[in-house]
Order: C-alpha cells, then structure tokens, then sequence
C-alpha cells in the first residue's frame, strides 16, 4: 500500500505539472506510434487464482483503458503503425495500436467483440505449435505448478524443490519467506532457464497431477478455425514464436527454427504473409535481431524502449497494459498513472530495462554469429 501510494503521488505531481505529457511525448519518440500490449481479457481477475495477476486484464478496466487513450489517440490497425514507423507521413493526433500476445480464447471471446464495437483494429500474436492443442502454455504451467506447492506445501518447500532440482538459489530468494514472491521467481526461472532445463523443471514439480479441467479450460488458446475467421474479418495474426521460448536462452539453430517455422506455419495456415513478431516476454538479443531478419519478419516488438540501430522495425516498443498497470492507490482507474505508463516513465525511473542490448546487432553478434543466422537461413526448407 505505501508503494502504491508513492507511486500515485510521484505520478500525480508529473500530471499536474504537464511534465508526464512531454516525457509522454519523449518516450512515444515525437510522433511515432504508440504500440499497446495486453495478454488476457477475463470477466473478473479474483476468479482466476492459477493466473499472473500481470497477464490479465478485466472487460471492464480494459474499456476504462481504451476510452481514455481513445481520447488522446487515433486508433490504427497495426500494418499502418508499422507504415508510420517506416516514416510514412502522419497528420492529425498521435496513433495507437492494440496487440494481444500469447493467442488466449478469452481474446477472441472478450475482446475482439469489444474493439469491434468501438471501431479498434486489433492484432493477435499467437504461439503456433499451441494452437489448438489442449495444455497450457509454459509459463502458464510453471506458474500453477508453483502456486500448488506454495499453497499445499509453503514456500520453503518449493525453495527447496528447486535448488534440489539444480536452481541456482539466486533464483529463488523470497519464496522462503512469502507468497509474492511467486511471481518474480517464476519470471526469473523463465527468463534465466533454456527450455530444456524448464521442461525438466516442470517435470519435477509435476507432484500434483495433471491441471485440473477447470484451469485447462481457462488457459486454452485459440484454435485454427479461429484463427482464419479473426483474420478474415480483419483482425492481425502474427507470430509469437513457435512454442514461446525466451529466445536468448535459445542456441542459434533452435532460435532461427522458432522463428521460421512460425513464420511458415502461420503463411500456410492462414494464406497471408506473416510479417509481424513479438518476442515471447518482449526478450530479445542482437542475435535474436539476426535471426528475426533472416526469417523473414519485417516488424517485431519488444516490452522496453530500447530500439537497434542496425534493425529499429525488429525493435519496436510497446507498453504492456494490465488490470493494476494504471490503478491507482485506491485500486481504480486513475489518469496520472495512466500517463506515467503511456510515456514509459516507469522504466526511466524504475530501473530502465533488466535486459542487455547493443546498439549494432551485426557488430554485437560478430561475424561468425551473422554469418551462422545467414547459414541457417539459407538451409531452411
């Protein structure tokens, strides 16, 4: 509460003084495009215990949400924000886009139908091998795994678990000590961790059976069908890799194949070329930037500010919304935080971004590595 509270004050001061609409202004880049992500849309986020608070968003918040960017921005489908940010000119008020990452049900379901409504175009980034599968996905598995053994077993049993499984302890400082501690070790097991090592991880922790039907049917994602009807009345399909693997965990051939065999999944699926990818956890490397090139992507987005000046289009900024990302102290809607989220004043003042990037990817990667992406390119099928 006295975080929130600080938060609300320092961003309200911001407001009121018109310095959050110019650093709004800088961090929007004078002009360019604001991109917005969201991943889930719910009717109600306390139903939803097995769940990151951060990956949901209520129907109702999310309008709240879009009818006050609506009135500072134009809504635009997001071929033409990539358009704006080739350099194509613009006139009249600044222009946002909608994204949804990970291709859940309830978008489809919830959202979709909301934007229509409101005359919002929408983009929908889906993982292609979970398309139509029953499970869940990675990070939504390893979170109800953990949230089972913190709510059956405590959180010193699960520190313990993991170290015995090979965790480095760095990874799982707090889960002895209390529950919020969940989230922040989950994300970074995901982000530290190459899917070899979570696949074997989530096998570990897989003490209590399988998902219950309940969470299966909550998770589920979209399936093909879907999918080709979302496109076909005019909703963006692009790519959110193929099994949502944190690419800078990834070795050169599995991070090319996530990609290009996407890519190639969703243009034979969909009959459309699929130019647009988000990178699973907004995480990429200069490599990854090598790789996204060679497969083909012309756009990709990112969750930080941080853009390559060798490849600024495969490093597009975006700003995750989500239920609690513009509450205020209070818990509702509030404007200046809604602000200080728009202009990204949260990562200039919190930290700035947890991930390295180079300026250069060719000259971070080094020949060998730039040769190796072009390599495998040239080998796919």
């Amino acid at each position: 509460m006295i975080r929130a509270l600080a938060k609300q004050g320092v961003a309200a001061a911001f407001h009121r003084s018109g310095a959050a609409r110019l650093l709004e202004a800088l961090g929007g880049r004078r002009g360019a495009p604001l991109v917005l992500c969201y991943h889930r849309v719910v009717e109600d986020v306390r139903r939803h215990p097995w769940c990151a608070p951060a990956m949901m968003v209520s129907l109702a918040t999310l309008e709240r949400q879009l009818d006050w960017i609506g009135r500072r921005y134009d809504f635009v489908d997001l071929d033409t924000a990539a358009r704006l940010e080739e350099g194509a000119p613009r006139r009249g008020r600044p222009v946002a886009a909608v994204t949804f990452d990970d291709g859940y049900e309830d978008v489809a379901r919830l959202a979709i139908p909301l934007l229509k409504r409101k005359g919002i175009p929408a983009a929908l980034f889906v993982v292609t091998e979970r398309v139509g599968v029953e499970g869940l996905l990675r990070h939504d598995e390893l979170y109800w795994l953990m949230e089972r053994w913190l709510a059956t077993r405590g959180g010193a049993a699960l520190a313990r678990e993991l170290e015995l499984a090979g965790v480095r302890r760095s990874l799982t400082r707090g889960l002895d000590q209390h529950g919020p501690a969940l989230i922040a070790v989950k994300e970074r097991l995901l982000r530290r961790l190459p899917r070899r090592e979570l696949r074997r991880l989530i096998e570990t922790l897989s003490v209590f059976g399988p998902p219950p039907r309940e969470v299966l049917d909550d998770l589920k994602t979209v399936d093909w069908p879907e999918l080709v009807a979302l496109r076909r009345e005019g909703t963006l399909i692009g790519s959110h890799t193929r099994s949502h693997c944190i690419l800078p965990q990834e070795s050169d051939t599995s991070r090319f194949a996530e990609l290009s065999e996407s890519r190639r999944m969703l243009e034979s699926r969909l009959g459309v070329p699929a130019l647009h990818l988000s990178y699973p956890d907004g995480r990429f490397s200069p490599a990854t930037l090598a790789d996204a090139a060679a497969a083909g992507y012309r756009y990709a987005y990112t969750t930080c500010s941080h853009r390559s000046t060798a490849f600024p289009l495969l490093t597009v900024p975006r700003r995750t919304l989500w239920e609690g990302s513009t509450a205020g102290a209070h818990g509702g809607f509030s404007p200046s935080v809604g602000a200080w989220v728009l202009g990204g004043l949260g990562e200039r003042f919190g930290g700035g971004c947890s991930s390295e990037h180079a300026d250069d990817a060719r000259a971070a990667v080094g020949a060998d590595a730039w040769g190796a992406s072009a390599r495998i390119a040239s080998e796919a099928p």
